[in-house]
């Protein structure tokens, strides 16, 4: 992997910065490109679902997932209205928006 761009270090940080205190919990990302963003919470020991618009995001997705099994999944557009009803009566919710 080459040299990270600024906006990135940028967005990464700023993520940190905000759930610093956040104890590992269930995440949804929506536009989810390579999954970068979302395997910052897995490696937190967050659980995750990941969704993107496009088959190649998400087959990129799921490879960059795999080294996490169960708690990241990786869903397409059948099965994200459920999924976003599903947290919404899970209780709590939290909302981080990152421009890429």
């Amino acid at each position: 992997m080459g040299k990270k761009q600024p906006k990135l270090v940028l967005r990464e940080s700023a993520v940190a910065d905000a759930t610093r205190e956040w104890a590992p919990g269930a995440f949804l990302e929506m536009g989810a490109g390579t999954g970068h963003m979302s395997q910052l919470f897995l490696d937190r020991g967050f659980t995750g679902i990941a969704y993107d618009l496009g088959e190649d995001s998400r087959e990129m997705i799921r490879a960059n997932f795999a080294p996490y099994g169960d708690r990241a999944r990786v869903i397409d557009s059948q099965a994200l209205i459920h999924q976003a009803i599903s947290f919404r009566s899970s209780g709590s919710m939290a909302a981080i928006c990152c421009d890429h």
